[in-house]
């Protein structure tokens, strides 16, 4: 089960990457991606012991909490 958080952290970061590259229909919402990306591969890389790439995923999360509340909840 812990694998499948790997499997879909990287579609996820996939999807997220091209929805925003490509500013697709509702292309901001591919920082919801990338969040769901980088929080499944922090359980992952912790469940695993690799540590740098744990402390990593928590700052993508943080990267990607920043980039939905400028992009998705921004004022008008």
């Amino acid at each position: 089960m812990i694998d499948l958080l790997q499997y879909l952290g990287a579609l996820c970061a996939i999807i997220g990457s091209i929805w925003l590259t490509h500013k697709l229909p509702g292309f901001t919402y591919g920082w919801v991606a990338f969040l769901l990306a980088s929080v499944s591969m922090a359980i992952f890389f912790l469940y695993k012991e690799l540590y740098p790439a744990f402390i990593m995923e928590l700052v993508f999360v943080y990267s990607n909490l920043v980039g939905i509340k400028t992009w998705i909840f921004k004022k008008a």
